[in-house]
This record gives C-alpha cells, sequence and structure tokens, in this order.
C-alpha cells in the first residue's frame, strides 16, 4: 500500500486563497531571498549601517571621511547560504569601519573586503587595497 500523503485543501474563496498565500511566503521566504540578488552600489556617509541580504545592494561605499570608529552590522535572519556582499572605503579619517562581529575586517582609507554568508556565520572570503 502506498503513503497516503495529505495535501492542503484548496481554498474556495478569496479569504482563504489569501491565508494560505500567507502560510507560504511565511514558509517559503527566507528561501525566496536566497534566490533574490540586488546589483548597484550603495553609499553611505559618516554613519553604521546594516546590511540584510535580498534588500541591501551588494556593494557598499563609504566615501565620506569618518568622525568616529562605524560598524557594518550584517543580518542573519534574513541571510541564506551564498549570500554576499563587497564592503569599500575610500574615506580618510583616522578611524575604523569595522565589517561583521569580531569585526571580520577593521577597514582603514583605500581597504575594501569580500563577507558570505555559509548558512552559520558570515565570514571573510577575500580583502585588499585600492
Amino acid at each position: 500500500m502506498e503513503p497516503v500523503i495529505e495535501r492542503p485543501a484548496i481554498p474556495t474563496d478569496l479569504n482563504g486563497f489569501r491565508a494560505l498565500l500567507a502560510n507560504i511566503c511565511q514558509e517559503f521566504g527566507s528561501r525566496i531571498n536566497a534566490f533574490i540578488r540586488r546589483d548597484g552600489v550603495e553609499s553611505h556617509g559618516d554613519e553604521a549601517a546594516t546590511l540584510t541580504p535580498g534588500k541591501s545592494p551588494r556593494t557598499h561605499l563609504w566615501g565620506t571621511t569618518l568622525t568616529a570608529d562605524r560598524a557594518v552590522s550584517l543580518d542573519t535572519v534574513a541571510a541564506a547560504a551564498g549570500d554576499k556582499f563587497r564592503i569599500v572605503r575610500t574615506a580618510d579619517g583616522g578611524f575604523a569601519l569595522n565589517v561583521g562581529p569580531g569585526p571580520l575586517k577593521a577597514l582603514n582609507e583605500d581597504e575594501w573586503c569580500d563577507v558570505e554568508y555559509d548558512g552559520e556565520n558570515w565570514i571573510l572570503t577575500a580583502f585588499g587595497s585600492l
């Protein structure tokens, strides 16, 4: 005898369809984010920032003089394995741009780094000078 696979009832009204769609979005939303990639560059001033996969572009530029240490936080809630960001600092100033927890990399003037989510943590995958 073959196993019985229970399938959800097909909604017959608009409210039922909305409820089913909401459940699907909640269930698969984070997985869908893994396939959504935003290209482009976002410029930041003398400020901290939180980068969110699926919402933030892949490349981020700090080109304004930093007047204090600034943090670049990397969201783990929306992250999926393979998500990546490139962070570039062209700004001067005697302060660090601290990327990720720890930090993974403290960027000085004319430096960049790449980070990638491995499914559990953000890791530093590359860095260099401009």
